[in-house]
């Protein structure tokens, strides 16, 4: 994976957990596109992204997101490079969201994202991101029903 794209994605994990959206939103092309799958939502341009960041930080304002694992990075024809990673996301949902109402209770979710990032220039041209739209009803994959062959009849 090349120093540069990874060094941007993790930026943007990072910035998931920034007191303001400033650094993240700097991170992304003037026209960049956003498409959260769990909300069926896609985003353009710095204003709607930064009241996207707005929204989801004021509902979580603890929100913490970190990288689990990478997949391996691919180079596109146009000069680009995909990076793909999961990604263990935690906070407490506060405030509710405009289709969401909140629970007050801690969550913890997996997620996977797509990152689109134009190497040369430095900035992300498109985010895919997937993770459970009842996320705030999620289990950590530590509590999870877990069995094995070897289990006896548990």
């Amino acid at each position: 994976m090349s120093a540069d794209a990874r060094t941007t994605a993790q930026k943007w994990v990072e910035g998931w957990g920034s007191p303001d959206p400033s650094s993240w939103i700097s991170l992304y092309a003037p026209h960049a596109k956003y498409t959260d799958h769990a909300f069926q939502i896609v985003r353009i341009g710095p204003e709607t992204l930064t009241r996207h960041w707005n929204i989801w930080r004021t509902s979580h304002p603890d929100f913490t997101m970190e990288v689990l694992s990478w997949w391996p990075e691919e180079k596109l024809p146009d000069g680009r490079v995909r990076i793909s990673f999961r990604t263990n996301n935690t906070g407490t949902f506060m405030k509710d969201l405009p289709t969401k109402k909140a629970s007050g209770a801690p969550f913890a979710f997996v997620g996977v994202v797509d990152l689109l990032i134009n190497v040369q220039e430095g900035v992300i041209d498109e985010v895919e991101e997937w993770y459970g739209f009842n996320f705030e009803r999620v289990k950590s994959v530590a509590d999870y029903n877990t069995r094995a062959d070897d289990d006896s009849g548990s």
